[in-house]
């Protein structure tokens, strides 16, 4: 059986390029995997500015070795409560397919995109094609680089066509 592989760099991926891909696997009679990775530097965003609440919390309740605890506690909560995000994402699209008779295999990454995503590919010779809803990546100036590397890199390394919605060389 031939899989599409749908790759999102983000806890939540585009509904409409996800449509489109489920629509395309119904088309080809392949099956779909979804592949969600969650950056690295997405998550120190959104680390340090929990780290400032939990501070003001801290403060407010420096005597409390309840505060403490979260305080320790709260880096390895906050990634646990960016994946179960990711989950909660990922099974809205399962029903989506679900609904189009389109099996779907889902599995989520941490690190960088590029990274994880050629690795992803090494392993998996089934993949037919790739559709990258790389929302995350193209909204920073230098990664849109990274892009177009990936875009060389696939079909050179591991022989499969790649779609990019949103993107242009320009």
């Amino acid at each position: 059986m031939e899989y599409i592989l749908f790759a999102a760099d983000s806890i939540w991926p585009s509904r409409r390029v996800f449509e489109h891909t489920v629509d395309l696997c119904a088309q080809m009679t392949a099956r779909l995997n979804v592949l969600q990775i969650i950056q690295p530097r997405r998550f120190q965003h959104t680390l340090s500015a929990t780290r400032s609440r939990l501070a003001r919390a801290h403060f407010m309740f420096e005597t409390s070795m309840s505060a403490a605890t979260y305080a320790q506690a709260g880096c390895s909560e906050l990634a646990r409560q960016c994946l179960l995000q990711g989950e909660h994402a990922l099974k809205d699209l399962r029903r989506l397919a679900d609904n189009q008779g389109v099996h779907a295999e889902f599995s989520q990454q941490i690190g960088p995109f590029a990274h994880e995503l050629i690795s992803f590919l090494e392993q998996r010779p089934d993949m037919v094609m790739a559709v990258l809803d790389a929302k995350d990546t193209l909204s920073d100036k230098g990664s849109k680089q990274k892009i177009q590397e990936l875009l060389k890199i696939i079909p050179y390394k591991i022989g499969i066509p790649v779609i990019v919605p949103g993107w242009s060389k320009t």
